[in-house]
């Protein structure tokens, strides 16, 4: 795909924004790949052979997107990390977790980390980056994995989500025809490389669709909601992804703002991704109402459904707002091409339009297996092959609604939660009765997400552990 893109698209690539002027560092595709090269020669010239798992702990997309590509040039398998800085516990904890769970990786760090390593096998981007000689171009198997991206658990104890040459391709392919993209769109994405979204939707789909692919930092976004917009104005982005939660913080912003922002070009915008946790129809249509005299169009927003195991999104509505009238949540609209969905009961048995049941998906962007994790394997398959999402749903006519989950699981801002963690977490406070303690989802009518204790920063790292209450 990178190689294609720098033969098709040499004057696109990325475009690295560090603040909302349009000013922007750019990497096109013939340097990004020569940048890789080098990186991979690194690598080689270190021993490590094609196969083995390497962990990226690299914050800025200037240093993860080409270390991303020396992996896959040279046939390794990256997992991208998020860091901890703030509870060194924790960190510690999550590192010999992935250590373990990987089999020992090596680990790319951009330095100074300013945080801990303990006794992994550390290789310094930079020092990778001074090989002036290119690196041999390994050639896996399409179904040899990828990537390894963690669930987004919030202790240390994550699995590895397997993604196959085959699972991506796929994927990527059903997508690009889905939200009909073409080397002329340009995408944002100032989500954090540890989330699949950003992984899969804002890094790989626009080098296969040969795009202009603009990065900028989380904490710009979450600490000034309405520089999003900016960006995107700058930019003249024509896709982006967001969970809902941000839309919230737009809206909220856009009204208390004294004086009024000044106007924003949004005419390019034509898709808003938004997953990772269910689509408010009253706040992402308050966000459209709010945007339209800046031009924005209002069906610029498409809930999505997705998972790590499906590649990020593989289900997308098109008909937001005018299907969702009447409705509390958004629709999710159909699969893409390859995708099928099945609504069944507690037997693994389809039940008809309308009913609810759990979510089970299954086609050539469906992963086949976690990472050094058979009995998890085994639980997350129905007998017959078909994926188990754990989400309650429901189809009408081939459209997707989600109604709850299954798992015992709580999603905030799009990042999971286990109760039981939470409860445990309650538990030990001073003052609190553990016999009393039930954690589970709620949103008052009219709030724009879900209510409870939260990250404040969410995609900033699923790791963050620094809580505020909202």
């Amino acid at each position: 795909m990178l190689v294609r893109a720098a033969a098709s698209q040499p004057e696109h690539g990325l475009r690295l924004v560090a603040d909302d002027r349009k000013t922007a560092e750019d990497i096109r595709y013939p340097e990004l790949l020569s940048l890789a090269l080098r990186i991979l020669a690194g690598l080689q010239a270190r021993g490590l052979g094609p196969g083995r798992p390497i962990a990226l702990l690299l914050e800025q997309a200037g240093d993860f997107i080409p270390a991303f590509w020396a992996c896959a040039l040279g046939a390794y398998v990256p997992c991208p990390l998020a860091p901890i800085r703030n509870d060194p516990e924790r960190w510690e904890k999550h590192l010999t977790h992935v250590d373990q769970l990987l089999g020992h990786p090596a680990l790319i760090i951009k330095a100074p980390a300013n945080l801990r390593t303990h006794g992994l096998d550390t290789l310094e981007f930079d020092q990778l980056l001074r090989s002036r000689a290119l690196g041999e171009v390994q050639a896996p198997a399409p179904d040899a994995p990828a990537v390894l991206v963690l669930t987004s658990g919030s202790t240390g104890n994550a699995k590895a989500v397997i993604l196959s040459h085959a699972n991506l391709l796929s994927s990527l392919a059903a997508k690009t025809e889905c939200l009909g993209l073409t080397s002329d769109d340009i995408g944002f994405n100032w989500i954090s490389f540890d989330h699949v979204a950003a992984l899969i939707e804002a890094v790989l789909l626009p080098t296969h669709a040969g795009m202009i692919q603009a990065h900028a930092a989380a904490e710009r976004i979450l600490s000034h909601p309405l520089s999003f917009l900016h960006l995107l104005s700058a930019q003249r982005a024509t896709l982006t992804f967001t969970p809902n939660f941000l839309f919230g913080e737009i809206n909220r912003a856009l009204v208390q703002a004294r004086p009024p922002p000044p106007a924003f070009d949004l005419s390019r915008l034509r898709r808003i991704i938004s997953g990772g946790e269910a689509v408010v129809v009253e706040t992402a249509s308050r966000f459209l109402s709010l945007l339209a005299p800046h031009g924005l169009a209002a069906t610029a927003i498409s809930p999505a459904f997705g998972m790590t195991e499906t590649c990020a999104g593989s289900v997308f509505s098109h008909d937001f707002p005018s299907a969702d009238a009447g409705f509390e949540l958004a629709a999710l609209g159909r699969p893409v091409r390859g995708m099928q969905l099945r609504i069944v009961d507690e037997a693994d048995q389809p039940l008809p339009d309308g009913q609810p049941g759990e979510l089970q998906l299954h086609g050539p962007m469906v992963f086949r297996s976690y990472y050094r994790n058979p009995d998890a394997t085994r639980a997350a398959f129905s007998r017959d092959g078909w994926f188990r999402s754990g989400d309650i749903g429901q189809l009408a006519d081939g459209e997707l609604r989600l109604v709850g989950r299954s798992k015992d699981s709580i999603i905030v801002s799009g990042v999971n939660y286990f109760s039981q963690e939470l409860e445990l977490a309650i538990s030990q406070l001073d003052g609190v009765d553990k016999l009393f303690i039930a954690a589970f989802p709620t949103r008052p009518p009219r709030t724009p997400s879900n209510w409870c204790w939260h990250s404040p920063r969410p995609f900033l790292s699923k790791m963050d552990s620094g809580c505020t209450r909202r």
